[in-house]
């Protein structure tokens, strides 16, 4: 589970993982200037709460917390707004606009990088386009929601 949290000049990034070694869970914060805090415990829940009871602090402080916990329900959105993914102030921006738009889901965009850069046989030529002018300027898209997406009907005859 993922958290991100910002205030002007500095953002945090809060994660609940599962240790590499051992049964135990970790609660990591890590900060713009490259400080990391790790927790550890053997009880998730503990975890969870720890998490709530500094995110109360943290705002109690300033900061304010970047994304949506959960991803909208289906059939409730019908655009998507798909951020680049790290650009923390434009996602922030765009969740505050859309936050009273129930039409709207702002989300992070969830590939790890170009899988085109990955090594492919060498058809001679390349199936996808170029990302649209939109994805380079401005770090984000508009999409349809592709749960609303209409299927074309297909016409019989007998």
């Amino acid at each position: 589970m993922l958290w991100f949290f910002e205030r002007p000049g500095e953002s945090l990034r809060c994660e609940i993982r599962r240790a590499e070694t051992g049964a135990e869970f970790e609660l990591v914060w890590a900060a713009s200037d490259g400080h990391v805090h790790v927790e550890r415990s053997d009880d998730l829940s503990a975890l969870v709460h720890r998490r709530n009871v500094l995110e109360w602090w943290l705002r109690l402080d300033g900061w304010i917390r970047l994304g949506q916990n959960t991803p909208p329900r289906a059939g409730k959105c019908t655009q998507r707004i798909i951020v680049r993914r790290g650009d923390l102030a434009t996602f922030a921006l765009l969740e505050r606009t859309f936050t009273d738009h129930p039409g709207v889901a702002v989300t992070w965009d969830r590939r790890l990088g170009d899988r085109r850069l990955a090594a492919r046989p060498n058809t001679g030529t390349e199936p996808r386009q170029n990302p649209p002018v939109q994805w380079q300027q401005l770090n984000y898209l508009i999409v349809p929601d592709p749960e609303r997406r209409t299927r074309p009907s297909s016409s019989r005859t007998s």
